[in-house]
């Protein structure tokens, strides 16, 4: 990620789950409700289509991550 720029290309579920910055578990969960648009994964990534969807659903990954940079956990 490039200037805050996100590639859109097949990602694995473990790439997904890095960008978002979220478990691979966690990422799964997200998935389950909007399984039905985004279809059958075919090996091992989603295709181009499958992860533009969940872009659009989830958000781009980079702004969760400005996000959480200005709003950090004061735990």
């Amino acid at each position: 990620m490039k200037n805050n720029q996100i590639m859109i290309k097949p990602y694995s579920t473990r790439e997904l789950s890095e960008l978002f910055g979220i478990s691979e578990k966690t990422l799964r969960t997200w998935i389950v409700p909007i399984k039905d648009k985004i279809g059958i994964k075919r090996g091992r990534f989603y295709n181009v289509n499958q992860t533009q969807i969940m872009f659009k659903q989830f958000g781009l990954p980079f702004e969760k991550s400005i996000s959480s940079q200005l709003f950090p956990n004061n735990n």
